[in-house]
């Protein structure tokens, strides 16, 4: 695998480089015109670090700035704690989470944004983005547009708390309660995309262990963060309802799992509640997908892909093009018997149009292969195409 090597912006006496992977999410010339889009993929790109006291920020922004995402250092890290770490041919999720545990800490990961804060924050972020996100959603109308109102998710050098929260509020025309929660204090610079304000509040408050709750009258109050963060989700399952919940006890231990009847309750981060959501996918009534596909349950830690989600735009290619780039940018290993293939009448020269929506890896799959009346079987990582 061909890779570049990008060295950091460092004093000579500092030592390091970050290697990455030249396979990228987006096509390049000489490929399809199309690309994967994952929530938190990044293709086949890799990563190998050989750092010897590189600072913490420096190092993390090389990482991240490589993949085409935005890095969000959490106040309460140092930035120029030194790190020493040997790593090769890691994910950027495995990387970045490498070096952000190395100093206490830990990562999240959503839309293009990196969080690296201490641990407890970043286990919860994505829980608590998405739990303001909703509580938005209940409120009128007009006061739910300006939840949505895109606002500049960074801020400058030197910037105050409570002049950035206040700047953001002021755009989309609320109010704070309980401003005065923000300390004083004087901000690194963050270089963030826009994001609606709900979230851009919810990330930012987060950093100063703090959550807020939107009101119908256009207040946004400031509060502490509780102690329990957790989402709750529902799956109908049936008969063996209490065998899904051993199961999901066992694989997933940091969730709540209560039965209902012929139902579960599995309350939890969202990462687990997606663990859950993925060890049952089939045995809950209505996620069998449609077609009369046999459902796929991937189980967490064996299936590499079992959290992916893909999303594909009208693609237009050759069913080879397709098997090459699955190949190269999602690291398959697949396998067919062409000769086999063309005797069933299916060409992999043959032009193919598709498209998935937040689909999983086998979603991908059956899009592709479902209208050739082609078929796979598919374990990790290898993929076996075959004729119906």
């Amino acid at each position: 695998m061909r890779k570049t090597r990008v060295f950091l912006s460092l004093p000579e006496q500092v030592r390091t480089a970050v290697c990455v992977s030249a396979c990228a999410i987006i096509a390049t010339m000489g490929s399809p015109a199309w690309g994967l889009q994952g929530a938190d993929a990044t293709g086949g790109q890799t990563f190998s670090l050989h750092w010897t006291d590189v600072p913490l920020r420096s190092g993390l922004q090389g990482i991240v700035e490589s993949a085409g995402r935005s890095l969000l250092l959490d106040r309460r890290l140092d930035p120029d704690r030194k790190v020493s770490i040997e790593l090769h041919d890691a994910t950027l999720q495995q990387a970045v989470s490498a070096v952000a545990r190395s100093v206490g800490g830990d990562a999240s990961f959503f839309d293009g944004i990196v969080y690296v804060g201490p641990k407890p924050a970043a286990l919860r972020c994505r829980t608590l983005l998405e739990l303001r996100r909703r509580d938005w959603e209940s409120l009128p109308p007009d006061i739910r547009a300006r939840g949505n109102t895109l606002v500049s998710g960074g801020w400058e050098r030197l910037a105050v708390p409570r002049e950035v929260v206040s700047r953001w509020l002021t755009q989309a025309s609320l109010r704070a309660e309980g401003l005065d929660r923000f300390p004083h204090d004087l901000l690194a610079p963050a270089d963030l995309p826009q994001m609606p304000l709900h979230r851009a509040l919810a990330l930012f408050a987060g950093m100063f262990e703090l959550t807020y709750v939107p009101q119908a009258d256009g207040v946004v109050q400031f509060l502490p963060v509780g102690d329990d963060v957790v989402d709750v989700r529902r799956f109908q399952i049936g008969v063996g309802a209490a065998e899904a919940a051993s199961r999901v006890k066992q694989a997933v231990p940091d969730v709540r799992v209560q039965v209902e009847g012929t139902q579960l309750i599995v309350e939890g981060r969202i990462e687990s509640l997606e663990l859950a959501a993925s060890l049952l996918q089939g045995a809950a009534h209505g996620t069998q997908p449609s077609g009369g596909r046999t459902p796929v349950r991937p189980r967490p830690g064996s299936d590499p892909y079992a959290l992916d989600r893909f999303t594909v735009k009208e693609a237009k290619a050759t069913l080879r093009q397709v098997i090459e780039q699955f190949g190269r940018q999602l690291r398959l290993d697949i396998r067919y018997d062409e000769k086999a293939l063309e005797q069933a009448g299916v060409s992999l020269d043959r032009p193919i149009v598709f498209q998935v929506e937040n689909g999983t890896i086998d979603d991908l799959w059956h899009a592709v292969l479902d209208p050739l009346g082609c078929r796979f079987e598919r374990r990790g990582r290898i993929v076996q195409i075959m004729p119906k």
